[in-house]
């Protein structure tokens, strides 16, 4: 897959597996994007990100969980050009008990060698992840930019 077609794909596995963005459920979408994690990309890294905490993002404070899918493009010299940042988030009221989990931050290179099947379950293992699992978001969205 190219990187250009990444946000289509995900969007595409996330619509068949019934994940409807405007009333999503999380733990679908979470194994959707496992899945589309251990999917090859035409990059030259590939980084996988679990991102907590409450953040303002949106402008408006949320405590936000985020999958993200970081590709990395050079140049024809082989050098750095840019990241591309794929993200699935999830954003809730940041209602006390959120608040009181900080922020995390999880990486994962399976590119460089990490095991995706070992971030996969630390993430799952994470209070901010089961958390998330049992609330109603607000708000979900599937973006794709270049940072």
């Amino acid at each position: 897959m190219q990187i250009t077609d990444a946000e289509a794909c995900l969007r595409r596995r996330l619509n068949e597996a019934g994940v409807d963005l405007d009333d999503p459920h999380f733990l679908t979408a979470w194994e959707v994007f496992k899945s589309f994690a251990a999917e090859a990309v035409d990059t030259s890294s590939d980084g996988l990100l679990f991102e907590s905490g409450v953040y303002r993002f949106t402008g408006s404070e949320r405590f936000t969980v985020s999958f993200l899918r970081q590709f990395e493009t050079v140049d024809e010299d082989g050098d750095h050009d840019q990241y591309q940042q794929l993200r699935c988030e999830f954003l809730y009221e940041p209602a006390d008990e959120l608040r009181s989990l900080g922020s995390s931050t999880i990486w994962c290179f399976p590119s460089e060698g990490d095991s995706l099947p070992d971030w996969c379950k630390e993430v799952e293992d994470r209070v901010e992840f089961n958390r998330a699992a049992r609330l109603v978001p607000v708000d979900s969205r599937v973006s794709q930019e270049p940072v």
